[in-house]
């Protein structure tokens, strides 16, 4: 009964996360769908939920309702003589970021998670037919690794005073008004700003998960004044 109802509430939570936040589509059959009838080549052979690799209903490890371990140790951040955010210098990603290097990071495992349903271990499986060599060019390769310091900076506060201070942004506005559909986090850039992880985008034409179409650098300059 127990992991009855655990199933019954994840499938509960998978219909919050999908009619909360989706436009378009869903995670459901995109890159970040890893169960059993998951379709991008990297999926389990034994785990029918879709949301459990990230979500989780109690016990979570942080919000939204977490369900990975969260390491904020041994990130080597972007840096950047002309960098103004954070006073010039950057630390280890936060919030929303640390939670997409939760995955993201080269090193987690997608099948080892805080709180399991009704399998444990889950068995991941990777199809060569479908992945070719397993192998990524660094344009898409999704494993970031904990080396950051070629990748866009996160975590740091974006506002008026910066966009000021900088002289090549756009003033964001309150609550980052001005730059949407971009969004902000508590005032903060983070992987989210750009990414929406429920939303692949294959059908809007925003693949990989972008909040929006980057054709002639659109979303670049939505926030960089060049």
């Amino acid at each position: 009964m127990k992991h009855v109802m655990k199933h019954v509430t994840l499938s509960a939570l998978f219909i919050f996360f999908i009619s909360a936040g989706l436009s378009y589509g869903t995670v459901v059959g995109s890159k970040h769908d890893f169960s059993i009838s998951g379709t991008s080549g990297f999926h389990s052979d034994n785990e029918t939920e879709v949301c459990i690799f990230c979500h989780t209903p109690h016990n979570a490890s942080a919000v939204p309702l977490w369900n990975r371990t969260l390491d904020s140790v041994g990130y080597t951040p972007y840096s950047s003589p002309t960098l103004n955010a954070n006073g010039g210098t950057l630390s280890a990603p936060t919030g929303i970021s640390l939670l997409c290097m939760s995955c993201h990071d080269g090193v987690s495992a997608i099948n080892v998670l805080v709180n399991y349903g009704t399998v444990n271990p889950i068995i991941m499986n990777q199809n060569r037919t479908k992945l070719g060599d397993l192998s990524y060019p660094p344009s898409t390769n999704p494993n970031l690794t904990k080396d950051l310091s070629n990748d866009h900076p996160v975590s740091f506060t974006y506002d008026t005073t910066l966009a000021n201070n900088d002289g090549g942004l756009h003033d964001p506005g309150a609550n980052g008004a001005n730059i949407t559909p971009l969004k902000l986090y508590g005032s903060k850039l983070e992987c989210a700003t750009c990414h929406d992880p429920h939303e692949e985008g294959t059908l809007t034409g925003t693949a990989p998960f972008l909040r929006m179409s980057n054709s002639s650098s659109g979303m670049c300059l939505k926030c960089h004044n060049k």
